[in-house]
């Protein structure tokens, strides 16, 4: 939780973060999941972000929203904890 202007600090400073020049440095599994219709950055930005990463897994999926907690939860859910273990979790 945070102020009206907490939040907007927060996001001011969110936008200002640039870690272009690190991504070719990292060295471990990444999954980068962007969501196609991203209403906040660009679908395009998730794909430079994981066309940087050495070996990097890329994932689109279909929605708007930008938050991994808003929207179809579970699809993002049920990709990390592939990634993570291999397998997913039978319903």
């Amino acid at each position: 939780g945070a102020s009206p202007g907490a939040a907007v600090a927060l996001t001011k400073m969110n936008a200002e973060i640039d870690v272009r020049s690190v991504l070719s440095t990292i060295r471990i599994p990444t999954l980068v999941i962007h969501r196609s219709g991203d209403l906040c950055l660009k679908v395009e930005e998730g794909r430079y972000v994981a066309s940087q990463i050495p070996a990097c897994k890329y994932l689109e999926i279909d929605g708007i929203d930008h938050l991994p907690f808003i929207g179809n939860q579970d699809e993002i859910l049920d990709e990390i904890e592939e990634f993570l273990t291999g397998v997913r979790h039978a319903d």
